[in-house]
């Protein structure tokens, strides 16, 4: 059951982050970011403040970026001192653009309502959605994956779509021990998500 888990959290890990056509309608990862562009981060207070080519997010203190399990396109937050842990909780970020309008953000939701469904059928985990805004105004759509409970091994995810004008930013988070700091990150590094032409 554990590797039948880990296998639909890769699956659809991979396919949130495949480069589908824009024309499919369903999410796709692809950054274009700009080989000119140097993202940095900083420290203000107990925070850092990470900037990407698409925007700036805080992430509060205790966490850090994984340096090991981060890409050029999707980076990867742990509390501090967990880097090599074989399941450490973590938060990933990237963004990815889509065929939908920001005034057509329903749509987007229904794209991946189904798109989650369908990773999903058959493997005893439940669905939960729901649609909120940021703290800056922006449309959120959360989705949490609760695995089986006969599965003690799987971990809660939960993905939480910052909508834009046909593109988004995904903060996953994978929560291996529903350590509610790592939540409370999560929802920090959402709430104070900024896009990077404001």
């Amino acid at each position: 059951m554990k590797a039948r888990y880990l296998l639909l959290c890769a699956a659809l890990c991979l396919s949130l982050c495949s480069c589908a056509p824009k024309e499919a309608g369903e999410p796709s990862s692809e950054a274009g970011a700009s080989d000119s562009f140097s993202p940095s981060s900083y420290t203000e207070g107990e925070e850092t403040v990470f900037v990407k080519e698409f925007g700036r997010y805080r992430l509060p203190a205790g966490f850090v970026e994984s340096e090991t399990h981060s890409t050029e396109k999707k980076w990867f937050y742990i509390l501090e001192g967990h880097d090599q842990d074989d399941h450490p909780s973590n938060i990933s970020v990237e963004t990815g653009v889509n065929r939908y309008s920001a005034d057509q953000h329903s749509l987007f939701w229904e794209a991946i309502l189904r798109q989650l469904a369908s990773q999903l059928d058959g493997s005893g985990a439940s669905l939960a959605g729901s649609g909120s805004s940021t703290e800056q105004g922006y449309v959120l759509y959360t989705f949490t994956v609760t695995p089986a409970e006969d599965d003690p091994w799987a971990a809660v995810s939960t993905q939480y779509y910052i909508v834009g004008e046909k593109q988004y930013v995904l903060v996953f988070e994978t929560n291996w021990g529903e350590d509610s700091a790592v939540t409370e990150a999560a929802l920090h590094m959402v709430n104070s998500f900024q896009w990077g032409e404001e």
